[in-house]
């Protein structure tokens, strides 16, 4: 099976889902045909899997070359996992839904929450965050990432409790797979 992986980062940056992504693409099986596509400048020691787009472009237009990278990468594959539902899986989804390959999706926390409580004053905890209304911004972004995860044909997340989180998110259960961290 040939898979692009679409991820938001990917080693020399740190975080959990450029570890995920680096395991993903040093761990899973020979029968996995993998091609990863990140942010970030091109690096003279990468592995030829892995494929960047600069973070030099503004926000925006990197967002439209990513995309334009996964129209051009996904021609070849079987399936697209994004892993995340928003910076990555926004292109990815939309390359996969013209391409019509099958769409994956990984939802390790709550984007929109995570960026109302950066950027616009949110102070709710996650539980208490899902029964609130806010501003613009933040509604949006929920907007976008809801959207993104109905789009997605299976969705992975670590954990049972973004389970029931992603399920209220109008998705059918049955598309939500908990796969823990770990291989």
């Amino acid at each position: 099976m040939k898979i692009l992986i679409a991820a938001g980062i990917f080693p020399p940056d740190i975080g959990g889902p450029a570890t995920f992504s680096k395991l993903l693409i040093d761990q899973l099986p020979p029968q996995f045909e993998l091609t990863l596509l990140t942010y970030g400048q091109p690096r003279p020691l990468d592995d030829p899997r892995v494929n960047r787009v600069s973070r030099s472009w503004p926000r925006g237009l990197r967002h439209f070359i990513y995309f334009l990278r996964c129209l051009r990468l996904g021609q070849r594959v079987d399936l697209i996992f994004a892993l995340d539902p928003v910076s990555a899986g926004l292109p990815a989804a939309a390359a996969a839904k013209l391409l019509r390959k099958k769409f994956f999706v990984r939802v390790a926390g709550d984007w929109a929450w995570e960026q109302g409580y950066q950027r616009w004053g949110v102070q709710e905890l996650l539980d208490d965050f899902q029964k609130r209304q806010y501003g613009f911004p933040v509604e949006f972004f929920r907007y976008l990432e809801h959207l993104i995860v109905q789009l997605a044909d299976k969705i992975v997340v670590p954990s049972f409790y973004l389970k029931r989180i992603v399920a209220n998110w109008r998705v059918p259960e049955e598309k939500i797979k908990v796969i823990y961290n770990a291989f």
